[in-house]
C-alpha cells in the first residue's frame, strides 16, 4: 500500500490518454497557447497498460481515464477492455461527451461501468461561449446514449461560472429528469474574473437540498435534490480545500506523474519506460511520487494546460 508522509493512503489514479480535446473551453486552455505534444511524446497503450499494472501491484484500486478528451483516442475501446481486465476496483472514465453516443455501447463493451461526462451549459449559445463549438445537442445525445447503454452511475460535470448560474436550476432538473447525478466545480484557473464558489450556489438553492453523510470515492460533499433520490455534489478546491483526505495521483498524457495537480513537482516515467527500465526502478519512482506529495496545494498558476494533466 502506498503512503504519503501525512499518513494518506494513495490508491487513486487519474490516468490522461492524450492532450488532444475538440473543445476549447477558456477556463482550461486558449487558443493562444494550445500547443499539441508530438505523438511520439504520448505514452502508448502498451507503456500506460505497464504502468497501471505495477501500480496494482502497490495497492491503486481506483482509476480515472481522462484527456483531453479521452474518446479522441483511437484504439479507446480496446485500451478501456485490457485495463478492466487487470485487478482495479474500479475503472471510469470522464468525457465531454461529444462522441459518447457513437462510443457509448462499445465502452459498456469493454467493461466500463460508471462514467463522468462534462457540460457547463445547457444553453446552445452558453455552450458555444464557454467551449468554442456548437456541439450541445450531440453532448446532449451522448448523455441519453449514456443511459441507455446501462452505465450507472453517470455523474454531470459542471464547472461553476458566474456566466451559468442563472442556469442552476435547468441543470437540476435537467439531472432529474434522466435520474444521474449532477455535479458542480469551483473552477481552477488562474483568471478568478468568472470565479463563482460552490458556497454561492449552495446558498442560491437554500431548501431544495439537503446535506448527506456519504462522500463517496472522490472530494465531493454531497446533497439531495428535492427529497427524490437525485445527488448533487459540490467539488470546492478553493472555498473547502480536501487536500487532508487527497488519495491520488495523476499520470500526465506525456508520462509524467504529477503527486499534485498545483505542485510543480513531476516525475518522468516515460523516459525511464523507453529507456527498458524494470519494474522495480519505475516502483521506486512512483514511491517517491508518493513521498513528494505536499500536504496541500497553494492554488500556484498551473504550469501546464489542464489538456495533459487531465484535471
Amino acid at each position: 500500500m502506498l503512503i504519503d508522509t501525512y499518513g494518506r493512503k494513495i490508491n487513486y489514479l487519474r490516468l490522461s490518454v492524450t492532450d488532444r480535446c475538440n473543445f476549447r473551453c477558456f477556463y482550461c486552455l486558449s487558443q493562444k497557447d494550445f500547443v499539441l505534444k508530438r505523438h511520439d511524446a504520448i505514452l502508448s497503450y502498451e507503456q500506460i497498460l505497464k504502468v497501471a499494472k505495477i501500480m496494482s501491484g502497490l495497492g491503486v484500486k481506483y482509476i480515472k481515464i481522462t484527456g483531453g478528451e479521452p474518446l479522441l483516442r483511437k484504439g479507446i475501446c480496446e485500451f478501456v477492455s485490457k485495463l478492466t481486465a487487470l485487478p482495479f476496483k474500479d475503472v471510469s472514465l470522464t468525457t465531454n461527451g461529444f462522441y459518447l453516443e457513437e462510443k457509448a455501447d462499445g465502452l459498456k463493451e469493454a467493461g466500463l461501468k460508471r462514467i463522468n461526462i462534462s457540460i457547463d451549459s445547457l444553453d446552445k449559445n452558453g455552450f458555444v461561449k464557454i467551449t468554442g463549438f456548437d456541439g450541445l445537442s450531440q453532448v446532449l445525445r451522448g448523455i441519453k446514449k449514456a443511459k441507455e447503454a446501462g452505465f450507472n452511475p453517470i455523474k454531470i460535470n459542471a464547472v461553476a461560472l458566474k456566466g451559468n448560474k442563472n442556469q442552476l436550476s435547468d441543470f437540476l432538473d435537467f439531472a432529474s429528469e434522466l435520474s444521474i447525478q449532477m455535479r458542480f466545480i469551483e473552477s481552477m484557473a488562474a483568471d478568478k474574473s468568472y470565479f463563482l464558489s460552490n458556497q454561492e450556489l449552495i446558498d442560491m438553492l437554500g431548501n431544495r437540498l439537503t446535506l448527506m453523510e456519504e462522500s463517496g470515492l472522490g472530494p465531493a460533499s454531497y446533497y439531495c435534490l428535492d427529497s427524490n433520490g437525485i445527488k448533487v455534489g459540490f467539488i470546492s478546491p478553493y472555498s473547502k480545500k480536501f487536500c487532508s483526505s487527497c488519495n491520488r495521483l495523476r499520470l500526465t498524457a506525456d508520462g509524467y506523474l504529477k503527486p499534485c495537480l498545483f505542485s510543480d513537482n513531476k516525475l518522468n516515467i516515460k523516459q525511464l519506460l523507453d529507456n527498458g527500465s524494470t519494474d522495480k526502478e519505475i516502483e521506486d519512482v512512483i514511491i517517491e511520487a508518493v513521498a513528494s506529495k505536499p500536504k496541500d496545494h497553494d492554488f500556484k498558476v498551473l504550469t501546464d494546460n489542464m489538456n495533459c494533466i487531465g484535471g
